[in-house]
């Protein structure tokens, strides 16, 4: 009983973490699209920054199954959420110390970063 209390105590609660962790990936997007907006033909490219490499697995399907900019932008942007939420919970299920959670969001964050570099490198790739 006093363990489970000190295990609950010593690591964020999942109503901070989650915001936490989205805070953590949100950044990088938004930086993306805020650096590169001039770059944009269509407004709709700014989902990208959400899901650089997911949009690249996303297109054999895209190819196969004709989905419209909205569902495919949409498909990115679940995606995300699901890595969001997921990563978050998934990573700190065994784990509820704050060097855990610390760990989860660098991991969360870096993986934003990356998704939103590759978007922002498609973006530069498609002006060039």
């Amino acid at each position: 009983m006093i363990e489970n209390r000190r295990l609950a105590t010593a690591g964020w609660h999942v109503s901070v973490f989650l915001p936490l962790t989205f805070g953590a990936m949100i950044v990088w997007p938004m930086l993306g699209i805020a650096a590169s907006f001039s770059m944009f033909d269509r407004i709709s490219e700014g989902v990208l920054f959400f899901g650089g490499f997911t949009a690249l697995l996303l297109l054999p399907v895209y190819a196969i199954v004709p989905l419209s900019e909205i569902e495919f932008g949409t498909a990115i942007i679940v995606i995300w959420l699901l890595v969001w939420i997921g990563g978050s919970l998934w990573f700190t299920s065994g784990s509820r110390t704050r060097r855990a959670q610390i760990a989860v969001l660098g991991v969360l964050s870096g993986t934003s970063l990356l998704q939103s570099a590759l978007a922002f490198l498609m973006i530069v790739g498609k002006n060039v």
